[in-house]
């Protein structure tokens, strides 16, 4: 009988064990080995997902930089042409960013246009978007003439308050002086204190007199003439001998306006007084101007006496601006009243 020499069977049956338990052992050993190791591989895939997972969700976006500034749309043209003294209104513009919509509401218009004064005007829009960027857009706006008097020009001796639209080198001026020495800043009675009647006219309140544009002259002569058959013309303390004696601007053919033509200075005021205004005289005021507006300015029409509760009272036609309404409109003032005087002339 052979003897066993491998030195682990010997230990093995020092312990009590034979071969096959050794195998056997073992055996489950292996086995032990390979269940774990299933059991653990999906634990360390699963944990390893979402490793990488945590990490990828951890790495920021690239910070997107706004550099592209909002688009500026004029409305209307680029280039406006107007003809001088006649009302401008911007059209404006609109703005559009693509990170902020709409951005109109924020244009920001520098620039002024004189409608008075020739001349190459810039209008500029700018707005800017919330990240800072910038857009501007200019509009050019050209003032122009045909090289015409227009009204609230200075010229032919005065201001320009009416031009004739079927030649329009014809028109009317209104005396203008920044002087308050000047005798028109004053208030002078219609005539002198005398009966003036002139019977080819009748009814009370009725005018008297040319009412068409151009007929003030007319009317301040025949005035003039009638106070003479009076008095022989020593007094001439009246609005009709002033205005026709009067010399302003080198010209000698001035006149009180009639009804018709204080009208067309009411209805041109706001530009005449802009006129006046930007040769300074509103530092001692255009007595003129605001005589307009408290309704104080006298026309060369007339009207026959009447009477007014049993009183003989004299009358004459002073045009005014009612200015509650905005409507011109006349009434009547007894000729003894003290009105503004306002010399016109035609050119």
């Amino acid at each position: 009988m052979g003897i066993n020499r491998d030195p682990n069977l010997q230990k093995l049956k020092i312990f009590g064990y034979n071969y096959k338990t050794f195998l056997f052992l073992r055996k489950i050993i292996f086995e032990m080995k390979k269940i774990t190791l299933l059991l653990t591989t999906p634990l360390f895939l699963f944990s390893l997902f979402f490793s990488c997972s945590s990490s990828e969700g951890d790495v920021q976006e690239p910070i997107q930089v706004d550099n592209i500034p909002p688009v500026i749309t004029l409305i209307g043209e680029t280039t406006i042409e107007i003809f001088r003294n006649t009302n401008f209104t911007d059209p404006g513009a609109t703005a559009y960013d693509e990170n902020d919509g709409d951005l109109s509401s924020s244009i920001e218009t520098t620039g002024n246009v004189l409608v008075n004064t020739n001349g190459e005007y810039i209008i500029t829009y700018t707005v800017n978007d919330a990240a800072g960027n910038t857009a501007h857009v200019e509009r050019i706006v050209i003032v122009y003439d045909d090289g015409n008097p227009l009204v609230g020009d200075i010229a032919n001796g005065g201001v320009i308050f009416w031009v004739n639209p079927q030649d329009d080198t014809h028109g009317l001026v209104a005396a203008i002086s920044c002087e308050s020495s000047d005798p028109f800043f004053g208030r002078l009675p219609w005539r002198p204190n005398l009966t003036l009647a002139d019977c080819q006219y009748f009814g009370p309140y009725q005018l008297i007199g040319n009412t068409e544009i151009g007929g003030g002259l007319e009317n301040t002569n025949r005035i003039i003439a009638l106070n003479n058959e009076c008095d022989g013309g020593v007094n001439t303390n009246y609005a009709a001998y002033f205005a026709r004696n009067y010399v302003g601007g080198g010209y000698n053919d001035w006149y009180l306006p009639n009804i018709a033509e204080v009208e067309l200075i009411h209805d041109n005021f706001s530009q005449i007084r802009q006129t006046v205004y930007s040769e300074n005289c509103n530092q001692n005021g255009w007595s003129i101007a605001f005589a307009i507006d408290q309704r104080q300015i006298w026309s060369s029409n007339g009207a026959l006496e009447t009477q007014i509760g049993g009183q003989l009272l004299s009358h004459a036609t002073a045009g005014y601006s009612y200015s509650s309404f905005g409507v011109f409109e006349d009434w009547i003032h007894n000729k003894q009243d003290e009105k503004y005087v306002l010399p016109i002339r035609a050119y």
